[in-house]
């Protein structure tokens, strides 16, 4: 297992505990939403760390980690909302809000890739398989300022949208920060 499947265990472990704790009437859906906020902030900074390589994370890699996990934040204040307002609890919602942990494989795929522009980021939203993708990006250093990067299959069934990703991005070209050609295939 690797860092990145240990913070998402972890994190699936405290957003479950997190949870029960609203279950079982201790705490508010205001309260649950917090809680879970604050652990989905927390982890994809580590997250982005583990990606990065380092230990820190500059004001900058802070601003785009947050940044990374204000979409899954307004998902998880609408979820709030749908439990505020539910007569009863409803069954797989234990389920759905842990799923909320795979969300920090955004900010991960975002500093493992340098945060280099590229067209998507594998658990993004952006596939059929939304963040249960398990493909990955390979980048290469080409000289100081250029790079390579290949969409590769992970190691689970593939979506349709991943599959044609390994067919389309291949060795795309990122040049002084810019995506030269999102097209570009192997001759």
């Amino acid at each position: 297992m690797n860092g990145l499947d240990l913070l998402i265990k972890d994190l699936t472990n405290k957003i479950r505990a997190v949870w029960q704790r609203l279950q079982a009437g201790q705490i508010t859906p205001n309260q649950w939403y917090t809680l879970t906020a604050r652990l989905l902030a927390r982890y994809a900074q580590a997250a982005l760390m583990l990606g990065l390589g380092r230990a820190t994370l500059t004001p900058e890699d802070i601003r785009v980690s947050w940044e990374l996990m204000s979409g899954q934040l307004e998902y998880l204040d609408a979820f709030r909302l749908q439990i505020q307002n539910a007569a009863e609890f409803q069954a797989g919602w234990e389920t759905r809000a842990a799923s909320y942990a795979k969300a920090i494989k955004v900010p991960y795929w975002k500093g493992k890739t340098k945060m280099l522009p590229l067209p998507a980021i594998p658990g993004d939203g952006s596939s059929q398989c939304l963040a249960n993708c398990y493909c990955e990006w390979d980048i290469k250093q080409i000289d100081a300022n250029t790079y390579s990067a290949t969409w590769q299959l992970g190691e689970a069934d593939h979506c349709q949208t991943c599959v044609q990703r390994a067919k389309d991005w291949k060795n795309l070209i990122i040049r002084d920060g810019v995506l030269i050609n999102p097209y570009l295939r192997d001759a």
